[in-house]
């Protein structure tokens, strides 16, 4: 099959090496593995040189949205399978995910991720309240498909002038995919399509990751003259009502802390928007 492999990567020292090895595992071989450079200060070059794969090194950081549009200028296939640094791909992502790149109308396709990170309290909520799937069914008319699990049409990728790089650490999947579907094209979610995402948080990261997410989702659907209060608002107040109660009554009482933290930090991010402030 004709697709190509890209994987952006910043500071990925702890998850590339997992990562890489997935890859080159994969039947069919993708035509080149691209891993994007984005000026990493840690060892992860020098991890990255150990595989025969094709490194390009930023020399400017450029953001996720950058990587991504540099994987995008120098592939030579039809296809562009998107991996994030931290996401282990299962050996049958890419014949699952390429099944179903039939018909014009199909732009993408979109897997999940199960969480393998620690067993910490950060790491837990996320794995309980904040997992990256859509759900056990596929969907034939997703509403976006993550980054860290997708496959793409570079024609189409670049026929709608590649990812907003203003989009610098998230979100960008989610404007692409708003972008996509404004052009008339179908995402497709494939939850068969899975790999283990090895994020580690702490109770700070993840509180500032959930808020900065509303924030970046936010932006992305404003640049295309959607509200956002009106589709976060609902989700906050049921989930601040929720996710306290299921965890008290399945005695998560350490997970309590954190449920009203990141409602609040959501909250607030939500509330702190500005139409002049999008990007």
């Amino acid at each position: 099959m004709n697709y190509t492999v890209a994987i952006p990567a910043f500071n990925a020292e702890k998850t590339i090496r997992p990562v890489l090895e997935a890859v080159l595992k994969f039947d069919p071989a993708p035509k080149e593995v691209l891993v994007i450079d984005d000026c990493s200060t840690d060892d992860t070059h020098a991890i990255i040189c150990e595989f025969p794969v094709r490194m390009i090194a930023h020399d400017v950081r450029r953001g996720l949205a950058g990587a991504r549009n540099t994987a995008l200028s120098e592939a030579k296939t039809d296809f562009i399978m998107w991996f994030d640094s931290d996401f282990v791909p299962d050996v049958s992502v890419p014949r699952k995910l390429l099944a179903e790149m039939t018909g014009d109308e199909i732009a993408a396709a979109g897997g999940r991720a199960i969480e393998r990170g620690s067993d910490s309290r950060a790491d837990r909520w996320r794995r309980i309240h904040a997992p990256q799937d859509h759900g056990k069914k596929r969907l034939e008319y997703a509403w976006m498909v993550m980054g860290l699990c997708a496959v793409y049409k570079v024609e189409v990728l670049r026929g709608v002038g590649g990812f907003d790089e203003r989009f610098t650490s998230c979100g960008e999947d989610v404007e692409m995919s708003v972008r996509l579907r404004k052009f008339g094209y179908r995402l497709v979610y494939q939850p068969d399509a899975y790999g283990d995402h090895l994020r580690n948080d702490t109770d700070e990261s993840l509180i500032q990751r959930m808020a900065g997410y509303v924030t970046c989702t936010s932006h992305a659907l404003m640049l295309h003259g959607k509200r956002p209060r009106r589709y976060f608002a609902p989700i906050l107040v049921k989930q601040a009502i929720l996710h306290p109660l299921f965890d008290l009554l399945r005695g998560r009482f350490d997970l309590l802390p954190l449920d009203f933290a990141i409602n609040r930090a959501r909250w607030n991010a939500l509330m702190d928007l500005r139409p002049e402030d999008v990007m």
